[in-house]
């Protein structure tokens, strides 16, 4: 079930318990969207930089460039969840 037909069925399911409880639902999604949105983004400029640099024949610049938004997205999250990052360091060694 791909992500948005399931949503589309959560989503009916909560229109049945009223106006109110729809309301905080879409709040909620809007919330919870908003977290995903930076890593969308490292996503998209990692595919599009790399995708130039690939085209334009400089495979050690593209994997440069993907290092770095890995890097980047990697400060990003460190920067907002420095509690969850420190948990899960055992898993990085």
């Amino acid at each position: 079930m791909s992500n948005s037909l399931g949503m589309l069925v959560f989503t009916s399911y909560i229109t049945r318990l009223g106006t109110v409880a729809f309301a905080a639902n879409q709040i909620a999604l809007n919330i919870l969207s908003f977290g995903f949105m930076p890593s969308n983004g490292f996503g998209a400029t990692a595919t599009v930089g790399i995708g130039q640099e690939i085209g334009r024949g400089r495979r050690l610049e593209g994997k440069r460039f993907g290092m770095v938004t890995v890097y980047l997205g990697w400060d990003l999250c460190h920067c907002f969840n420095y509690d969850k990052i420190e948990s899960t360091k055992w898993y990085m060694k």
